[in-house]
């Protein structure tokens, strides 16, 4: 059952978002002489006249945004259901096979034929329970893989539309190891994204 346990829930640092750069434009380095004085302007200097960035913290927006919340409480409910299904057959399994070393100890049955029949029954038993597990966990896999990509789509459908009037050349994302080592924290709209995202779901709830 280790591998249903296993199963990753729905933060995910798979939801990664790279989005448009909409009006990309970097000036190139220039050297200019001005009462014997020459001034280089570098690419850095360039990048930061031109480009307006922000950026957003995924495993933020994904603990805040109700919908994400939502979807990962029935998720688990899945996974306690899955569990709870397995672990009831597993210990069927687990006392008919303490049974049947108890009668094959004290000599129960009437013949090897008997005795081995019962073995085999165990084996099928425990097979099926194996096909049980794989099949569960496999569900569940499918299950948070669709969970990850209506999260994504609905986080990057919002921050495209978010940008029409924001106006950023390049939203990045912070999430554990990617993209943002240290960012200045005016340039963080994660709680306008998170907002706007939970206003839109709120409204889809009360239609």
């Amino acid at each position: 059952m280790e591998k249903i346990k296993n199963i990753a829930l729905i933060v995910l640092g798979v939801l990664v978002i790279w989005l448009f750069i909409d009006r990309y434009a970097m000036s190139k380095c220039t050297a200019t002489v001005a009462e014997n004085k020459t001034t280089v302007e570098t690419t850095n200097d360039s990048i930061s006249k031109n480009i307006n960035i922000a950026y957003v913290n995924i495993d933020s927006v994904l603990l805040t945004y109700e919908q994400s919340i939502k979807m990962n409480e029935d998720f688990m409910a899945k996974r306690q259901k899955s569990e709870n299904e397995f672990t009831k057959k597993a210990k069927q399994f687990e006392k008919d096979y303490l049974a049947f070393q108890e009668k094959a100890q004290r000599g129960g049955f009437l013949s090897q034929a008997s005795m081995e029949m019962q073995q085999r029954e165990l084996l099928e038993q425990k097979e099926r329970l194996d096909n049980l597990e794989a099949k569960l966990t496999e569900e569940l896999m499918v299950e948070q893989q669709r969970l990850n990509e209506i999260l994504y789509e609905a986080i990057v459908s919002y921050v495209q539309r978010y940008n029409m009037s924001a106006g950023y050349d390049l939203i990045l994302t912070n999430t554990g190891l990617g993209t943002i080592m240290h960012g200045n924290p005016n340039l963080n709209i994660t709680n306008e994204i998170v907002e706007g995202l939970n206003a839109e779901y709120r409204a889809t709830q009360n239609k």
